[in-house]
């Protein structure tokens, strides 16, 4: 087992009160510490998520122009937009999670997916 910790932290500016800082952190002491590559198209693909993920974490090509489409179901066609390059945290239950992941239009080739 692996032990994983992801923190994003930033400041957003232009609130009507000023600025804000926030910093989060995903921590798994028992990660699996593994990573998928692969390539999408428009037929779901299920992820093998590994026994102890509890994040899963997207990250397609950076020159990818093609929205990437998540669901929870089988057989799902329609799914929820994620941006095409950046990457995308996806928090899991810890029991018989399901995501599977598929494009809008042609293929987007080695999409590498984190499982934390």
């Amino acid at each position: 087992m692996a032990s994983s910790s992801v923190t994003i932290s930033g400041t957003v500016t232009g609130l009507p009160e000023g600025s804000n800082t926030l910093s989060f952190t995903y921590i798994n002491g028992s990660a699996p510490g593994s990573r998928d590559i692969v390539n999408l198209t428009t037929t779901p693909v299920a992820l093998t998520i590994p026994t102890n993920t509890l994040f899963v974490v997207i990250v397609p090509p950076s020159t990818n122009t093609i929205n990437l489409l998540v669901s929870g179901a089988t057989g799902e066609t329609v799914g929820a937009k994620l941006h095409p390059t950046n990457p995308t945290i996806i928090p899991v239950p810890a029991a018989s999670p399901s995501i599977f992941l598929f494009c809008a239009s042609t293929t987007i080739s080695n999409v590498q997916v984190y499982y934390i």
